[in-house]
């Protein structure tokens, strides 16, 4: 029997230590699987929130936001050890023989806290004009030029970009064509090193001066000067919120959107389902397409089917609306706009939790 005692006390010991060796890795595992799952899912809400706000917006309807306030998560380890035993005891032999299975449940416990963002502060942002500042940050962050100045920008000097395009309804032909061409220019300028941006103060206030560099011919400064409907060419541009009647002419008024402007904009890259509503709503006589207004920035498909291949989606009024997995310019687009809805919100703190998810 002690021989017994022994083969069971070295068996329950192995099975334990194989146990607890085991459960050793599970802690920086579950860490890591966790922040990536979670930090997935965040990614994905907040592109659905973006998305369906477009297509409220579309319909004439106000957008919403709700944010995640705070996500914990509790991790519980329950371990279990369970086996069989038998030996036989001959009168020259003795055998034992033992199966000891050990065990290991993890659970997880998340509590997610939403809270909506709303009230003057939160408000005050959404309809505030984004910054020069804020401007040149992103041009000289990476982001195409293009892109940003056709989704940011009203208008600069008398080169209006679709002024009508920011506001819920309009029966307005809005006139765009030009400044698309002008900052697909100016992309094609900096992408080629003949131009450079810099911050500049101007009239006490920020400003962003573009000037020519030595890469550029005369014909880059006579082309970008007939954009702007100026009489001649120059070597150096200012562009200005706080612009005086006695400026010189290169000296150009900015006009930035709100991020609500900037909804309403890319909303008109929202394909509707009820045509009724659209032909009432804000195309004229002419037959206008607002789709031509975000061509090339942002494309949002409807259908009454699911989409079983596209990354964002979301389900309103009985149709689907998404943007199709291969459609780089869109998904760029929401992660830009994502990222400028951060700039303009933030660390403005919402209401009380709206709900909280166990």
């Amino acid at each position: 029997m002690k021989i017994f005692s022994s083969v069971k006390f070295l068996s329950v010991a192995a099975c334990l230590a194989i146990t607890i060796s085991g459960c050793a890795g599970i802690g920086p595992q579950v860490l890591v699987d966790s922040r990536a799952g979670y930090g997935e899912s965040l990614k994905n809400s907040e592109n659905q929130q973006l998305l369906v706000n477009l297509v409220r917006l579309r319909y004439g309807e106000g957008p919403y936001f709700v944010g995640v306030s705070n996500i914990t998560a509790q991790m519980t380890l329950a371990t279990s050890l369970s086996g069989s035993f038998g030996y036989t005891n001959g009168l020259n032999s003795f055998s034992a023989a033992n199966v000891l299975t050990p065990g290991a449940v993890l659970t997880q416990s998340p509590i997610i806290s939403f809270m909506p963002l709303q009230g003057d502060k939160f408000t005050t942002q959404m309809l505030q004009s984004l910054s020069i500042d804020k401007l040149y940050l992103l041009l000289r962050s990476g982001w195409s030029a293009g892109k940003v100045l056709r989704i940011v920008v009203q208008s600069i000097g008398d080169v209006d970009n679709a002024t009508s395009a920011s506001r819920p309804i309009s029966s307005y032909v809005p006139e765009h064509k030009p400044f698309e061409s002008m900052s697909y220019f100016l992309n094609d300028l900096g992408r080629d090193h003949k131009i450079k941006m810099r911050l500049i103060e101007y009239n006490k206030s920020s400003a962003i001066e573009i000037s020519f560099t030595n890469k550029s011919s005369a014909d880059d400064s006579m082309k970008l000067s007939q954009m702007l409907h100026l009489s001649k060419p120059y070597t150096k541009y200012i562009l200005s919120d706080r612009v005086l009647d006695s400026a010189p002419e290169n000296v150009l008024e900015i006009r930035n959107r709100s991020f609500l402007g900037m909804l309403y904009y890319l909303s008109k890259g929202v394909d509707l389902t009820d045509k009724q509503y659209a032909s009432e709503s804000d195309v004229n006589a002419t037959g206008f397409d607002w789709r031509e207004v975000t061509k090339g920035i942002i494309e949002v498909h409807a259908t009454n089917v699911q989409p079983t291949d596209n990354d964002i989606k979301v389900f309103y009024k009985n149709s689907w609306y998404s943007i199709d997995a291969s459609d780089e310019d869109s998904k760029s687009t929401m992660v830009l706009i994502n990222l400028i809805f951060s700039l303009q919100a933030g660390e403005i703190k919402g209401m009380e939790p709206l709900l909280t998810i166990r």
